[in-house]
């Protein structure tokens, strides 16, 4: 086939027409062969060709081979294509195949260029605090100089606190079967021992003896009488009361009035 060595085709020489001149047969033969083999044949890209003879092979020869040279069809590609980019914006997906742009601030900027979650705690002016655990314990019983307590075991401990300072009331009724007609900030048990002599317990044990009991016998009724009380045999589980009448004489009574300090 008469083609350069750049895969050109031009006509064979002694082939061209003129005028009165007989075209040997031969010569016009080979070139009518040749005009038929270069029209079968896959035409160079040189001369306007793929040189190829199929799709993927023209895809090469063009330098446009799927994976290699371009990339192929993507749906995300395309979601992509279809926005229009502009200043302070970052992009995120938002389904499959999808995605979308949003604002990007400049508090979201340095948070993002950071190095490392060290960097970012700086950023957002959390230092090392952030890396403490909260103890979560009503009693602080860890005592820990280093990790801050929870709210909840926070109000919890100072509540148990106040209220461990706080007095306990109660008013006794200590005529039939001795009975606490109020009581508040402690449960105690009483029983009586004999006339005017009761035993106060503690349902759970102080750590200590050395509290303050204030007694005061209200009057009841419309009778004269004039009592007093007194505590005796102070414990940790608890104390005794004697009401006497003004003869120092032993009695019963229904309003005796009772608080309870203790450290």
């Amino acid at each position: 086939m008469p083609r350069n060595g750049s895969g050109v085709f031009s006509s064979a020489p002694g082939t061209a027409a003129v005028s009165n001149d007989p075209i040997s047969s031969s010569k016009y033969n080979a070139m009518v062969a040749d005009f038929v083999a270069d029209a079968n044949a896959a035409r160079p890209v040189v001369a306007g060709g793929t040189g190829a003879s199929s799709a993927s092979g023209a895809r090469t020869n063009f330098g446009l081979e799927i994976g290699t040279n371009v990339q192929a069809q993507n749906a995300n590609l395309s979601s992509l294509a279809g926005l229009t980019l502009a200043a302070d914006k970052g992009l995120m997906s938002t389904g499959a195949n999808t995605v979308a742009m949003f604002d990007l601030t400049a508090a979201g900027l340095a948070l993002l260029d950071d190095a490392n979650a060290a960097a970012q705690r700086t950023t957002l002016g959390l230092g090392g605090a952030a890396l403490v655990d909260v103890i979560d314990e009503d009693d602080f019983a860890t005592d820990s100089a280093t990790r801050p307590p929870s709210q909840q075991s926070t109000a919890a401990y100072v509540t148990a606190l106040i209220e461990s300072y706080r007095p306990a009331i109660g008013i006794l009724d200590g005529t039939g079967t001795p009975s606490w007609t109020r009581r508040k900030g402690f449960a105690a048990s009483v029983t009586k021992n004999s006339t005017g002599n009761y035993s106060v317990t503690f349902t759970s044990a102080l750590n200590t003896a050395n509290f303050i009991v204030h007694l005061d016998v209200e009057r009841v009724g419309t009778g004269d009488e004039r009592l007093f009380a007194n505590v005796i045999n102070k414990a940790t589980t608890g104390f005794d009361i004697v009401v006497r009448n003004f003869s120092n004489v032993p009695i019963d009574y229904a309003g005796i009035n009772i608080v309870v300090h203790w450290p």
